[in-house]
């Protein structure tokens, strides 16, 4: 892409194979997600490396790289791809609820919980955010902590059937 600026004008050139190369990007990326919900979770990460080396700002490739590498149990390189999901897009909230709750399952609840709170300032109504919230305040025994976070995520989202969940697990486990 070129940029030139001339009598207070910008014009900007974007060559035919950078629009080609974006195409190609976006067909290639709808595919890995069909190939996601599929549960074919190796093949959906390698059409969305594909993706990023033809898209290397594609966020949400990106994230969904490193969802598809959870789902593999792959943390390592599920964490490096969200980290770069958050860098690239520091608005990105579903990045800091992935990442959030990766720290939940290896129990650094306060790495967990900084996540998950910095989803919530950026996107203050996020559902899953909550409800990630009451999840880990549930894991450690904070059961009012957590049906508060529970009863917050079905207010934003009553549909939501995962918050009703662990909000009836938090109450079996107030007895």
């Amino acid at each position: 892409t070129k940029i030139e600026v001339a009598d207070g004008i910008v014009s900007i050139d974007i060559p035919d194979a950078a629009i080609q190369e974006k195409s190609e990007a976006d067909r290639l990326h709808a595919k890995a997600i069909q190939r996601a919900k599929q549960g074919d979770y190796r093949k959906a990460i390698n059409i969305w490396e594909q993706v990023i080396e033809l898209d290397p700002a594609n966020i949400e490739a990106r994230r969904n790289l490193g969802m598809a590498y959870v789902e593999l149990q792959e943390t390592d390189k599920a964490r490096e791809n969200l980290v770069e999901a958050a860098v690239l897009d520091p608005k990105d909230a579903w990045s800091f609820v992935v990442l959030g709750n990766i720290l939940a399952k290896e129990n650094d609840w306060g790495g967990a919980e900084r996540f998950f709170m910095q989803a919530l300032e950026l996107k203050p109504e996020d559902s899953w955010a909550m409800n990630s919230l009451g999840a880990s305040f549930t894991e450690r025994h904070k059961y009012d902590d957590a049906i508060v976070w529970f009863e917050k995520s079905i207010r934003f989202n009553p549909k939501f059937a995962n918050a009703y969940y662990g909000r009836a697990h938090a109450l079996v486990g107030m007895g």
